[in-house]
């Protein structure tokens, strides 16, 4: 699948050059090694083994094109410092608008996508992810905006999911947050915390589990479907963040 860019989403399988390199150094170690025991032998295959299964089990993921990485780091460069810092009802009414023209564009029953449930589940995942502070990733990734939202994911949601699985949602943001250019670009997650929140939602919204109602459950929602296991937020920073950001405004 390709992106207006020229990147692509890889839907198949790949040799993994990580599990070959890892297993081929142990079988070199292990021959130069003429006093090992067979028991230690043994272990050390069993742990490059496994070091290269993890490396193999990790997603491919979207393979940016040439144009698409110098456009990347322009947007790091651009965006490396925040701007603006929100608070949390501000960022609230944006996830609240953000539910509400999704649940709008899609002509859905009332809680499909605007369920208090869904509202603070966003709020937790930006108050995680950007701590309220939209900006592009600070380390060597390449997610952006008040939700931190990958371009991958970007590219994914926009050229997959979003396209043909919702398109009158994608008519309806393009009529929003287009300005007339007939499309949306990553950059202008950055620029507008509503659409950042709706590409939040609609990531979400992928997944048929229903949002749960308790602060604990939400929080491994998040880390389940939003930070995944591959991410390194923790659902104890979740909550953490939650509870900080209630107690500010009940004082």
């Amino acid at each position: 699948m390709k992106s207006a860019r020229g990147g692509s989403i890889r839907t198949r399988g790949r040799v993994c050059s990580a599990a070959a390199s890892a297993l081929a150094f142990a079988r070199v170690a292990l021959a130069r090694i003429e006093t090992v025991s067979g028991a230690a032998a043994f272990l050390a295959f069993a742990v490059a083994l496994a070091a290269a299964a993890s490396q193999c089990a990790k997603p491919r993921g979207y393979v940016k094109s040439p144009a698409e990485i110098a456009y990347i780091e322009g947007l790091r460069k651009k965006y490396a410092e925040p701007a603006r810092k929100l608070g949390a009802e501000e960022a609230e009414g944006a996830i609240r608008a953000a539910c509400g023209f999704i649940a709008r564009a899609e002509n859905a029953p009332e809680g499909v996508y605007d369920s208090d449930e869904a509202v603070a589940l966003l709020l937790g995942t930006a108050l995680v992810e950007s701590d309220l502070a939209p900006r592009f990733q600070s380390s060597r990734g390449d997610a952006i905006g008040l939700f931190q939202v990958e371009y991958g994911t970007f590219r994914d949601l926009w050229d997959r999911s979003i396209k043909y699985k919702h398109p009158k949602l994608r008519a309806a943001i393009i009529r929003e947050f287009g300005g007339g250019r007939g499309d949306i670009e990553f950059e202008d997650l950055q620029n507008s915390d509503e659409l950042c929140a709706v590409f939040a939602r609609m990531k979400y919204a992928e997944f048929p589990d229903k949002i749960p109602r308790d602060m604990a459950g939400r929080a491994s929602y998040y880390k389940k479907f939003y930070n995944t296991k591959y991410g390194a937020a923790k659902e104890s920073a979740y909550i953490a963040k939650k509870k900080r950001a209630l107690s500010r405004r009940i004082e």
